[in-house]
């Protein structure tokens, strides 16, 4: 089961079990992810409120805004002193 919205998870690297894609992809990817019943392949939300999050980093120039921000303070302060050094 390869994810569709990221090049770490596809080919070899797939998920080997549909519940694992489907957990990635509400964890990392923040969608909720409903499978049918009896349908091979899952719906996808995607809502608005999907398209950001509530922390985002403020550094210049940084890819860590809006839906690719964090949904916990402690994430961003983590991403902060790790890429930033701040």
């Amino acid at each position: 089961y390869p994810c569709v919205y990221c090049n770490k998870y596809k080919g070899e690297r797939s998920f080997v079990r549909r519940d694992h894609l489907l957990a990635h992809l509400g964890n990392f990817h923040h969608i909720e992810a409903v499978m049918a019943s009896g349908s091979a392949s899952p719906n996808y939300c995607l809502h608005d409120e999907h398209n950001e999050t509530p922390f985002s980093c403020l550094k210049d120039g940084c890819f860590r805004v809006e839906r690719l921000g964090y949904f916990r303070e402690k994430h961003l302060l983590q991403h902060r002193r790790d890429v930033h050094s701040l």
